[in-house]
């Protein structure tokens, strides 16, 4: 058993004295208010498994390079915009031959400090977009390796069980493989015991206000993972054409949850959305067959 003493209940209103062993005196207190069945004080951390974080790391690793690569776009588009240049995509392959010819809107030569600022900045671009390309290539090969077997004949845990899943929600109409690929690592792989976990998780549990007479929803908390919070819910919109009526019936309530992130005074229905995501759960595991 592993407990964090900076996570304990401290009083905020005054400085307080830390030493090992106060650290060790309050955490012998909340085992024991934990062991009368104060379930307030401590909440139990599931961790994943070793192989089931290392899956992540790709999906992950994409995320923070798609960043990095719009970041670096943005900032090339900008410094030519400075410029009134608005014709040149610092993504196509032929950048490099246009920005050596380009003149400023007023037919002067390009600032030279400019020039050498965007290159530098291309050249950090290019890498990045390398290693997207090698990213999503071991990504598909993934994927590839799993369009054969079925998830349920697939080991449970195993690279061959997630590889099945994502090709089985990929074969879906509006799921990308990299959609499907967030689905599976960051959720489908997690066990939830009821909705309510499922909706504490993901960050759609309403926000009741209730003081006095008073008593109004201030709708979702939206304190879940902000990528699953917002790819789940769009993929009602996503797979809303072309999907059979189980699918459709599934993914029905998601878009209730895209609502309730547009207007803050909605009130989501999140047993219905977690009920929906908890069938697609088992559906994918291979107890209920996907087609389209």
């Amino acid at each position: 058993m592993l407990l964090d003493p900076a996570s304990l209940l401290v009083n905020r209103k005054a400085k307080q004295r830390k030493t090992d062993r106060i650290d060790a005196t309050k955490m012998v207190r909340a085992l024991l208010a934990y062991d009368r069945g104060g379930a307030a004080v401590l909440s139990r951390v599931r961790v994943p498994s070793v192989a089931d974080e290392d899956r992540k790391r790709l999906l992950r690793e994409r995320q923070r390079l798609v960043k990095e690569r719009t970041s670096l776009t943005n900032t090339i588009k900008g410094l030519l915009k400075l410029h009134c240049i608005f014709d040149l995509e610092p993504r196509a392959p032929e950048f490099d031959v246009k920005f050596a010819a380009v003149r400023t809107a007023n037919g002067e030569p390009f600032p030279s400090q400019a020039r050498q600022e965007i290159e530098r900045i291309a050249e950090r671009l290019a890498v990045v977009l390398r290693q997207v390309e090698a990213v999503e290539a071991e990504r598909d090969a993934f994927v590839s390796s799993g369009r054969s077997p079925r998830p349920a004949v697939a080991r449970a845990g195993s690279d061959a069980g997630a590889a099945a899943k994502i090709a089985t929600l990929a074969r879906l109409k509006g799921i990308g493989v990299n959609d499907a690929t967030l689905l599976t690592h960051e959720i489908l792989y997690r066990d939830f015991d009821n909705r309510r976990e499922l909706a504490s998780w993901a960050g759609l549990t309403s926000t009741h206000w209730a003081s006095g007479e008073l008593q109004y929803d201030q709708g979702i908390g939206r304190d879940g993972p902000a990528s699953c919070a917002v790819k789940t819910p769009l993929t009602h919109i996503l797979t809303r054409n072309g999907i059979p009526l189980q699918i459709l019936s599934m993914t029905d309530t998601l878009y209730r949850g895209v609502a309730a992130c547009a207007d803050w005074r909605a009130q989501p229905t999140s047993e219905e959305f977690c009920g929906d995501v908890r069938r697609l759960h088992s559906a994918v595991r291979g107890a209920t067959p996907l087609q389209g």
